[in-house]
């Protein structure tokens, strides 16, 4: 299901599902929030997918005909104001392979969560957008088509920046002075040697040390200060030791390498939004979120979906002060 998932592959999804299924979600104690048939549920998976979601599985367990499992739902959608997951519980009933129940159930988080924020959200548009609300929730909330998705899309951000709390829910970033972002075709290939980890992101320091002493062992020559980064997970979702990333330094020119190192390639002429940040080493990584913030800002603007491959980062040095270029690679 998580491949299908990240694949955005609806009828692989659909298939999973008995045609007699039932979808329940409810909140931490337990209200329901929707109980879905089948004929509901694609199109509930449509507008979560149009939102370029990605879905995170940890202790998965089955007992009998029930699998159960903790997860973690991300939406860029969400991003935008620092919410960046939605934990919870969920369960599937099998019957001869097949889903025949899914239950989600949403747990407390450190944040605010997902369903209060949206709520807050309804309550703006009926004040604000009564047309608008009267059009879109005229049925059940999440029975969208992908159009519906994309103006609630819109209607949403439009909605985020009357929101000083929110936006300020991080407080070190200063949302009137986000960084810029753009697309870019890249002018040349960036060639790295790298090696793929598991483990805490505070940990990259230690990921791109090893991979650099294996470098200067088998005499490689690299481009000193310029390191590669690509991550796959949300930094705070749960579990940190199961978060993957791609770590290495970059090259001048591809040679071969024996695993579990491997070249990773930044192709010539690939679209990708891109933003930049920088600051002085003891303070540059704070940095970092405000680059993201303004690519999902960006995005959700500019109806763009970005690509699966993860947030790439190329670290520099410039003067005195660490740089990173933020790439987010743009879907065909």
């Amino acid at each position: 299901m998580k491949a299908a998932y990240e694949r955005q592959d609806l009828p692989a999804l659909m298939a999973m599902y008995a045609d007699s299924a039932v979808y329940v979600e409810t909140g931490p104690h337990g209200a329901i929030y929707s109980q879905l048939t089948k004929t509901a549920i694609e199109p509930y998976y449509r507008f979560n997918l149009s939102q370029n979601s990605k879905f995170n599985y940890s202790r998965v367990v089955m007992q009998g005909d029930t699998l159960k499992f903790h997860g973690a739902w991300r939406s860029g959608m969400f991003e935008v104001i620092g919410l960046y997951e939605v934990e919870g519980e969920g369960q599937f009933v099998l019957r001869h392979g097949l889903i025949t129940k899914a239950i989600w159930q949403e747990v407390p988080s450190r944040q605010k969560r997902r369903m209060e924020v949206f709520n807050d959200f309804i309550v703006w548009m009926k004040s604000a957008k009564p047309q608008e609300y009267a059009a879109r929730f005229s049925h059940e909330l999440f029975v969208m088509d992908r159009a519906s998705g994309e103006k609630i899309n819109e209607l949403f951000h439009e909605w985020v920046s009357t929101q000083v709390d929110y936006l300020e829910e991080r407080r070190s970033i200063n949302v009137n002075d986000l960084p810029e972002v753009k697309q870019v075709h890249l002018d040349s290939d960036i060639i790295a040697i790298c090696k793929e980890f598991r483990g805490p992101y505070a940990d990259v320091r230690k990921y791109v040390t090893e991979v650099e002493n294996y470098l200067k062992e088998n005499k490689i020559a690299y481009r000193p200060f310029h390191v590669l980064g690509i991550y796959f997970d949300d930094p705070n979702q749960p579990h940190p030791e199961t978060h993957r990333s791609i770590q290495g330094l970059v090259i001048d020119k591809e040679i071969d390498i024996k695993p579990p190192y491997f070249i990773y390639k930044m192709k010539k002429d690939e679209m990708y939004l891109y933003t930049k940040v920088q600051g002085m080493p003891m303070e540059a990584d704070s940095r970092i979120p405000a680059g993201y913030m303004a690519l999902f800002n960006y995005m959700g603007l500019k109806k763009i979906r970005a690509g699966s491959t993860g947030g790439h980062q190329v670290v520099t040095m410039e003067g005195e002060q660490v740089v990173f270029e933020i790439y987010l690679k743009i879907d065909e």
